[in-house]
């Protein structure tokens, strides 16, 4: 039986990945920085900076398939003394990774998540082939260990693929990300301030983004930066406006349009190109924005019901 290791195993993606594939019967080891986990035989707590503390844990696990979802997502927009901790965490410690998986001799798949953020403002639907612009210290330094993954692939044969993801939702999500916050903030019957929401954004329902990460396992894509999404970008007003519309009660009341700037260097278009995913990992997404929307506030729901909460 092959063993599959995930970084980042304890986050929101990367949760609903290993439960996928735990059903599907696969040994899973997960590794995490998270100090309320102890070191086990299906955990493993290490931080991708030690390099030699991880490359031990990696030659106890000897992973063959490696799901890389780590990752330090601070946004420094403007401070540049931020950009030495996401390239700590997010080149230097995949670079620590690979080294460790290369003295295994046993990976013959390593998929890293990317995000969209990096093609910035580049032209739209974002194409894997155009050239990057990332607007930030957390999207500069996933496009590096993009280049660098890609570099080892046509040098040594490293077996990497780079999943670019749009904007990923779903129950469990932090409630740091926007549409947690509003779900969140309508059912408690709080006023949501946001900008005028004129910004196209394409969100992904998690359980289409984990098919995808299962569908690169075998697919012949190593070597390729691979788009991942919905395939249909909407304004952030009317994604808004459908929330609130799905909560009911008059919940689009509380939505405060143009109470908030947008951000400085704002990505105004946020839609990709589906055509590899479609072509190499036969993937399609399967849940739509409505469908989607609806199973995250049921879980909301449920949340605020089960912690006897008002909204």
């Amino acid at each position: 039986m092959q063993t599959f290791l995930i970084t980042g195993a304890t986050g929101f993606i990367g949760t609903t990945l290993r439960k996928r594939l735990i059903d599907s019967g696969y040994k899973v080891v997960a590794l995490t920085r998270n100090p309320s986990f102890r070191s086990s035989s299906d955990h493993v707590v290490v931080d991708l900076r030690d390099r030699d503390a991880l490359s031990e844990a990696i030659n106890c696990v000897k992973p063959h398939v490696v799901f890389h979802l780590a990752a330090d997502k601070t946004r420094f927009f403007g401070d540049y003394s931020g950009f030495k901790k996401s390239v700590e965490v997010n080149l230097l410690g995949t670079m620590n990774l690979v080294e460790s998986c290369l003295k295994t001799s046993q990976v013959n798949r390593f998929i890293m998540l990317g995000t969209c953020e990096e093609y910035g403002n580049g032209q739209a639907p974002f194409q894997e082939n155009q050239r990057e612009m990332p607007i930030s210290s957390y999207s500069y330094s996933k496009t590096a260990a993009t280049h660098l993954l890609q570099t080892l692939h046509r040098t040594i044969d490293f077996p990497a693929v780079i999943l670019r993801p749009t904007i990923v939702y779903g129950a469990g999500q932090g409630r740091d990300m926007f549409l947690p916050a509003l779900i969140e903030s309508l059912l408690s019957g709080q006023v949501f301030k946001m900008t005028h929401g004129n910004q196209s954004r394409d969100y992904i329902y998690i359980n289409d983004l984990v098919e995808a990460c299962c569908a690169a396992i075998e697919s012949d894509v190593i070597g390729q930066v691979i788009n991942i999404g919905s395939g249909r970008a909407l304004p952030i007003r009317e994604i808004a406006l459908l929330a609130a519309y799905l909560i009911g009660n008059e919940a689009d009341k509380l939505l405060d349009f143009g109470a908030l700037p947008e951000r400085k260097n704002e990505i105004r278009n946020y839609s990709v190109n589906l055509e590899a995913a479609t072509q190499y990992l036969r993937w399609r997404p399967q849940v739509s924005l409505v469908e989607g929307l609806r199973l995250t506030i049921e879980s909301y729901r449920k949340y605020f019901y089960e912690n006897s909460l008002s909204f």
